[in-house]
Protein backbone atom coordinates (compact mmCIF):
# COMPACT_ATOMS: atom_id res chain seq x y z
CA UNK A 1 0.00 0.00 0.00
CA UNK A 2 1.74 3.39 -1.00
CA UNK A 3 1.46 6.31 0.94
CA UNK A 4 -1.19 7.92 -1.13
CA UNK A 5 -3.62 5.00 -0.93
CA UNK A 6 -3.50 6.38 3.38
CA UNK A 7 -0.53 4.35 4.84
CA UNK A 8 1.65 6.37 6.59
CA UNK A 9 5.57 5.74 5.88
CA UNK A 10 7.64 3.71 8.07
CA UNK A 11 10.51 6.13 9.42
CA UNK A 12 13.53 3.56 10.89
CA UNK A 13 15.20 4.88 14.06
CA UNK A 14 12.19 6.92 14.94
CA UNK A 15 10.05 5.77 18.29
CA UNK A 16 6.28 5.94 17.50
CA UNK A 17 5.58 8.23 20.05
CA UNK A 18 6.99 11.14 17.91
CA UNK A 19 4.70 10.07 15.42
CA UNK A 20 1.44 10.81 17.54
CA UNK A 21 1.60 14.52 17.09
CA UNK A 22 -0.66 13.45 12.87
CA UNK A 23 -1.28 17.00 11.46
CA UNK A 24 -0.32 19.12 14.08
CA UNK A 25 3.67 18.53 13.26
CA UNK A 26 2.46 20.64 10.06
CA UNK A 27 2.24 23.55 11.65
CA UNK A 28 6.13 23.63 12.85
CA UNK A 29 7.39 24.48 9.53
CA UNK A 30 10.21 26.96 11.36
CA UNK A 31 12.81 25.81 13.60
CA UNK A 32 11.82 28.13 15.83
CA UNK A 33 7.80 26.86 15.59
CA UNK A 34 9.70 23.27 16.19
CA UNK A 35 11.62 24.01 18.67
CA UNK A 36 8.26 25.00 20.87
CA UNK A 37 6.39 21.99 19.98
CA UNK A 38 9.09 19.79 21.07
CA UNK A 39 9.57 22.05 24.36
CA UNK A 40 5.40 21.17 24.73
CA UNK A 41 5.79 18.03 23.57
CA UNK A 42 8.40 17.26 26.12
CA UNK A 43 6.41 18.88 29.23
CA UNK A 44 3.44 16.91 28.20
CA UNK A 45 5.15 13.47 27.91
CA UNK A 46 7.07 14.31 31.09
CA UNK A 47 3.80 15.03 33.29
CA UNK A 48 2.30 12.12 32.17
CA UNK A 49 5.25 9.80 32.59
CA UNK A 50 5.28 11.34 36.41
CA UNK A 51 1.73 10.21 36.82
CA UNK A 52 0.83 14.35 36.80
CA UNK A 53 -2.46 15.12 35.21
CA UNK A 54 -1.40 17.53 32.35
CA UNK A 55 -4.38 19.76 31.58
CA UNK A 56 -3.53 20.76 35.65
CA UNK A 57 0.03 20.70 34.80
CA UNK A 58 0.14 22.66 32.35
CA UNK A 59 -2.17 25.21 34.36
CA UNK A 60 -0.20 25.26 36.96
CA UNK A 61 3.00 25.97 34.18
CA UNK A 62 1.65 28.70 33.01
CA UNK A 63 0.18 30.85 36.41
CA UNK A 64 3.98 29.66 38.07
CA UNK A 65 6.36 30.10 35.07
CA UNK A 66 6.03 34.37 34.77
CA UNK A 67 6.65 34.39 38.66
CA UNK A 68 10.11 32.56 38.62
CA UNK A 69 12.96 34.59 38.28
CA UNK A 70 16.11 32.49 37.47
CA UNK A 71 16.94 29.26 36.29
CA UNK A 72 16.52 26.97 39.20
CA UNK A 73 12.99 28.26 40.12
CA UNK A 74 12.20 27.63 36.33
CA UNK A 75 13.21 23.85 37.10
CA UNK A 76 11.57 23.64 39.81
CA UNK A 77 8.51 23.74 37.68
CA UNK A 78 9.41 20.47 35.83
CA UNK A 79 7.13 17.64 36.11
CA UNK A 80 9.57 16.00 37.53
CA UNK A 81 9.78 18.01 40.73
CA UNK A 82 6.29 18.32 41.22
CA UNK A 83 3.33 15.59 42.61
CA UNK A 84 -0.13 15.41 41.83
CA UNK A 85 -1.97 17.54 44.42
Amino acid sequence: MSRAEGKRPRLNGLPGLLLSGGKNWVFSNTPRGAHASAGMYSLVESAKANKIERYHYLRYLFTNMPLASNRDELRKLLPCYRTEQ
